[in-house]
């Protein structure tokens, strides 16, 4: 019985980690090309969409999985070389905004975009 109860509880804060940031949507900056660019992360139940905040257009789709304030990132689609490399950052959300601090990231597109 203790441990059905104890299975639970983790499946249940698996499931409340990701509800910190599914369905919003945050502002933050990204460097491409030498230049930064505004961008919207919009969360949905497990993926993030990073597009462009001045036009829309789509950058990367890629499926996230949050741990206190950890997030992992694999690419589903999108503009970066990452395939299914896993990128793990420490998040931090101020007022609109949302920044990424790389804690292990073996995709450079994706680490020289969003490391902060």
């Amino acid at each position: 019985m203790k441990q059905i109860l104890f299975i639970l509880l983790l499946v249940c804060s698996a499931f409340m980690a990701n509800a910190q940031l599914e369905n919003t949507r945050w502002l933050g900056k990204i460097q491409a090309g030498g230049n930064t660019l505004d961008v919207i992360f919009r969360f949905n139940n497990d993926t993030v969409t990073t597009t462009l905040h001045d036009d829309g257009s789509s950058i990367d789709v890629s499926t996230f999985k949050v741990r206190d304030s950890t997030i992992t990132f694999i690419k589903v689609s999108g503009q970066s070389s990452c395939n299914d490399a896993p990128g793990k950052y420490k998040f931090l959300i101020t007022g609109k905004h949302i920044t990424f601090t790389k804690l292990g990231d073996d995709c450079y597109d994706r680490s020289g975009a969003i490391d902060k």
